[in-house]
């Protein structure tokens, strides 16, 4: 079969070369068209019953939001004044004008659950709107140089921040890959083939397959949503 479908490639190469150069032209058009209108969403269906009643509890009793979960190491106690001051001033950015509903701590809830059994490490809980959510990263970065030029020490958890270190790790997982793996398949397949030329084809036949790939993609997402 392969055979066969090799012969009519190489009868017909100009003719498949034509068309392979217009198919990626085609394809880097389609790309800059459409752009990357894809979607962090789908991971469950806001249309299920689920969805609904999660939506109509944050509607009517506040609940549902999404949060952002800083925790606070200070070098003394949790109970000192000083202690106390420098978390809450950490914590001064998150306001209702950026995007935040309400901040929940010790303090503000009388419920010393928040401070850990040695004393000295709390937590906050800060609930945000749909605006909180889309500045999640600038609240984070916000409130973590705030705590550390208190010299307290900090982590973030919650959705955001989470969703947020997927995709770093991702994107630097990606580039690591394709910084050791192209080169190194290249490599691979010079020795194979023993020429420059046919250790080519296939990484050239790979391009146009990924980037005809990304245009079908980013295609579709302008009738029906994409994930990323």
């Amino acid at each position: 079969m392969f055979t066969r479908w090799g012969r009519i490639l190489y009868t017909h190469r100009t003719l498949v070369l034509f068309l392979s150069a217009v198919g990626l032209i085609a394809s880097i058009a389609s790309i800059i068209t459409f752009g990357a209108t894809l979607s962090d969403e789908g991971f469950f269906n806001e249309e299920s019953e689920s969805a609904l009643v999660d939506e109509r509890i944050g509607h009517e009793f506040g609940g549902g939001a999404e949060q952002i979960v800083f925790l606070f190491d200070a070098p003394g106690p949790i109970s000192d004044p000083a202690t106390r001051a420098a978390v809450e001033d950490a914590l001064e950015p998150l306001t209702p004008e950026k995007g935040v509903l309400r901040v929940l701590t010790t303090w503000s809830t009388g419920n010393p659950g928040f401070i850990s059994e040695d004393g000295q490490s709390t937590y906050a809980v800060a609930l945000l709107d749909d605006e909180g959510e889309e500045d999640a990263g600038a609240l984070q970065e916000a409130v973590t140089a705030r705590a550390e030029a208190a010299g307290l020490e900090i982590g973030i958890t919650g959705g955001p921040a989470i969703g947020e270190a997927i995709v770093g790790a991702i994107e630097d997982g990606l580039l690591r890959a394709e910084l050791v793996s192209v080169p190194l398949a290249i490599l691979i397949q010079l020795v194979v083939f023993g020429g420059l030329v046919a250790a080519g084809v296939p990484l050239l036949v790979a391009m146009f397959a990924i980037v005809g790939a990304i245009a079908v993609i980013f295609g579709l997402s302008g009738m029906t949503e994409q994930s990323v």
